[in-house]
């Protein structure tokens, strides 16, 4: 185990970039998985989705204003055809969120997509307000363009990378931040069943960092051991309980166990490529690029199920994952051969993961 500190980096933009917006929490987890334990931070992902909730007394920017951006140490904003809908106060809500970051002194991450803009959903005087506020940037600021979903992933972890490794645009961070070291020793002491670092995982990964307290077990047994690994979880403050809910969410300690505990696939999809290659008669992944496209396969069965690039990304990371996690090792030109470690992870947690996968695991 080890002490961080916790820094919150809130994702700001317009509603036309939803896939952009999980993207960069992807990008955000991927480097907690990486760096967090080497660097003693974790980088906390807020999106209004999930870290806002109802409330009355002023106009609802104001109200996420207060709920989020005053908590942010970073933003993330990104913008594809939309600048938004006026506040009152700003031309858009995430504009009022840059402005109130920027009066702050803290980071503000922007980026502009070039790719192509949907005719259907194509309005005219958004995109004109929006190219108006970019040229007014142009002269106090240093933003990025990208020209997909993939080349924006590329361009903000390198980015991210960056900013974290600049002393002089965030010179407080190393001391910043909230310490997640809050009940330490008992996090130390706890032994880590299966289903605990199940559903750790589960909620590390969802992107309202969530999991339902109802087990997903179908036998009396697995439905006592999942209740009970909650119950412990929350006793010893790595979930807390919500009112009038039936799931329980992470603490910013449980965030900093989960990226440490022993279950070591982070994504459904890595967890797909893993269980596909065990089952196969030599345990690898061809990745094969052709003139059509790039196509994964085990045996002779296709494993990326459309060709759109975000999932053609998700699935490149998710390989990317099981190497650096020591789970997959490449010989040659595009083969990935499951390691020694990797058959018997997957003998050690199939039972509870074949349950909590079963969207993605196919039998």
């Amino acid at each position: 185990m080890y002490t961080s500190n916790v820094y919150t980096v809130m994702i700001a933009s317009p509603g036309d970039v939803k896939d952009e917006r999980y993207l960069a929490r992807d990008v955000i987890m991927e480097w907690n998985s990486s760096h967090s334990e080497s660097r003693k931070i974790v980088l906390l992902p807020l999106m209004w989705e999930f870290d806002t909730y109802p409330q009355m007394g002023d106009r609802p920017q104001a109200l996420i204003n207060k709920q989020m951006v005053e908590r942010a140490d970073v933003v993330i904003a990104v913008f594809g055809s939309r600048l938004g809908s006026d506040t009152g106060v700003a031309r858009s809500g995430t504009v009022e969120e840059i402005n109130l970051q920027f009066t702050k002194q803290r980071p503000v991450m922007l980026y502009f997509s070039n790719g192509s803009i949907d005719r259907d959903k194509f309005d005219a005087q958004q995109f004109a307000a929006l190219q108006k506020y970019k040229s007014e940037l142009r002269s106090a600021s240093l933003y990025t363009e990208f020209d997909s979903s993939l080349d924006f992933r590329t361009k903000l972890a390198n980015h991210l990378a960056k900013l974290l490794n600049d002393k002089a645009s965030f010179k407080d961070f190393e001391g910043g931040g909230t310490n997640a070291s809050d009940n330490e020793q008992v996090g130390e002491e706890l032994n880590l069943s299966p289903a605990m670092q199940i559903i750790l995982n589960l909620a590390n990964n969802s992107t309202s960092r969530r999991v339902e307290q109802v087990s997903p077990g179908n036998t009396p047994e697995m439905i006592d051991e999942w209740e009970s690994a909650v119950d412990t979880l929350v006793k010893n403050g790595l979930l807390k309980k919500e009112d009038n809910s039936e799931s329980v969410v992470l603490t910013p300690l449980g965030i900093k166990i989960a990226l440490g505990n022993t279950v070591k696939v982070t994504s459904p999809r890595a967890s797909k490529l893993l269980f596909k290659a065990a089952k196969s008669r030599e345990g690898r992944i061809q990745v094969l690029d052709r003139s059509n496209g790039i196509f994964m396969m085990v045996d002779n069965e296709h494993l990326i199920e459309d060709r759109k690039v975000e999932t053609l990304a998700g699935y490149m990371g998710a390989l990317k994952e099981l190497t650096e996690l020591g789970l997959l090792e490449k010989r040659g030109v595009g083969s990935y051969y499951m390691t020694s470690e990797a058959f018997r992870y997957v003998k050690e947690f199939e039972p509870l993961l074949r349950n909590v996968y079963s969207q993605s695991i196919a039998n």
